[in-house]
């Protein structure tokens, strides 16, 4: 057990994912998820809409903090803001008339992954926006989640993680196609360029799991 400076902890591939909940035939969808999907290297936030499908999706990341032995002086939340689906198209800016901007969630340990996540109560709701209204892909995007980390660490769950669930503030009946695609922690090719993860500053580390 020693201090540590600064580190990455990277997102779990195998409990990131989304929860798509089907809207039909009202439109409306914000009680019971559906479908959960996972390992992918792109989570899903917001809206979907044609002539036969209506859904709407809630991204989910976990992070193992295990090998923290204590309280950390900052823990920062990364993620990378991927591609988009909007009014006009491919990588255009969602609708924030219909879906708003993306908050986050902070949530009781959800592992093992599936669809009761979408609708599961926050440990703490709406901690704050991390992609604003009206906003294109446009990589990074930074929240402070000290606290709440903190507090993950000190209840010693088991197994210990922090999880966070992402969803859109404007949730009304669906009528449009409005997503937000964001990387999860997968790697592809052993590249962590875009992988979500916790900055960390501070604390004592366990065991050198994380990079």
């Amino acid at each position: 057990m020693g201090l540590i400076m600064t580190q990455k902890i990277y997102s779990t591939p195998a409990d990131d994912g989304d929860v798509r909940a089907d809207c039909l035939p009202l439109g409306n969808c914000d009680l019971f998820g559906d479908i959960a999907t996972t390992g992918a290297n792109t989570i899903r936030v917001g809206d979907f809409s044609t002539a036969v499908s209506k859904l709407r999706l809630r991204g989910f990341w976990v992070f193992d903090i295990s090998g923290l032995a204590g309280p950390v002086s900052s823990a920062v939340l990364w993620l990378y803001y991927d591609n988009s689906w909007g009014p006009g198209g491919a990588n255009t800016a969602p609708d924030s008339t219909k879906v708003g901007h993306v908050i986050v969630d902070h949530l009781e340990d959800y592992t093992p992954f599936d669809k009761t996540d979408y609708e599961a109560v926050a440990k703490n709701a709406n901690i704050g926006t991390i992609i604003g209204d009206d906003v294109a892909p446009a990589g990074w995007y930074t929240m402070d989640v000290t606290t709440y980390v903190n507090a993950d660490i000190v209840e010693a769950d088991t197994p210990d993680n922090s999880c966070f669930r992402l969803r859109q503030s404007v949730a009304g009946v669906v009528t449009q196609r409005n997503e937000w695609r964001i990387r999860s922690g997968e790697a592809p090719g052993g590249d962590f360029t875009t992988s979500a993860h916790l900055l960390i500053e501070g604390g004592q580390i366990m065991m050198m799991r994380i990079t």
